[in-house]
């Protein structure tokens, strides 16, 4: 014997016939858990950026570690430490300029692809 339930509870609502997916009420869902999507990129790329600057300066100091018999030997033969200081910075702007060029290189694309409508990338 089953007992009767008003028209508006929530157990009549399951009883009729739905769709077999609603997308609309999905996205708002998600979107709802997801929260400001934007943000977390934006996050994201905020750590990605500390992260690949942090790599960098862990280069400079590696690479200023193994120079450095060079430079004493620099200072050994007579060099003056300002000379030697010279071929230091000079190493570190070297490095510095070609991270630098690179992140250009690879901005670049990027603004190009950003400024494109999502549908053409999707034809073509």
């Amino acid at each position: 014997m089953s007992v009767p339930r008003p028209e508006g509870s929530c157990h009549a609502r399951h009883t009729r016939l739905a769709p077999a997916a609603r997308p609309a009420e999905v996205l708002v869902s998600l979107y709802g858990a997801l929260g400001d999507i934007r943000a977390i990129l934006v996050v994201a790329s905020a750590l990605n950026t500390v992260l690949i600057f942090a790599s960098v300066l862990l280069l400079l100091l590696a690479v200023a570690g193994l120079r450095r018999r060079r430079h004493a030997v620099l200072r050994a033969l007579g060099a003056p430490r300002s000379y030697v200081m010279l071929v230091v910075w000079l190493g570190v702007a070297l490095i510095t300029l070609g991270c630098l060029i690179g992140s250009l290189f690879a901005l670049l694309p990027a603004a190009l692809s950003y400024r494109q409508p999502v549908v053409a990338g999707l034809r073509g």
